[in-house]
């Protein structure tokens, strides 16, 4: 199997996996972990696509460590993503 096709099979199935996790979720927290999904997804890319000296080439999973980002990478991904959650939880405090 060639690295082009074993990348989609992998991004087919964690596709799957998420939709699968998110389908579990009630609907308001669904959108508050999407976006925190989102914003973490987009962060991990902009890593990839900056790794001028390639050094997460060996292993991928260099990028996915979030303490291997730059401090500013880990607060625009972690502000975004903790508001979501935040603002799902008030709207819990405020709907019951």
């Amino acid at each position: 199997m060639n690295k082009n096709l074993k990348d989609i099979l992998i991004h087919g199935l964690a596709a799957i996996l998420i939709t699968v996790f998110i389908m579990m979720l009630p609907d308001k927290l669904a959108i508050a972990v999407m976006l925190a999904l989102f914003w973490y997804g987009w962060e991990l890319g902009q890593r990839v696509a900056r790794d001028d000296i390639r050094q997460g080439s060996e292993c991928l999973l260099y990028w996915f460590n979030i303490m291997n980002w730059s401090n500013q990478a880990r607060l625009e991904f972690l502000v975004p993503a903790n508001l979501s959650l935040l603002a799902y939880l008030i709207f819990l405090m405020i709907a019951s």
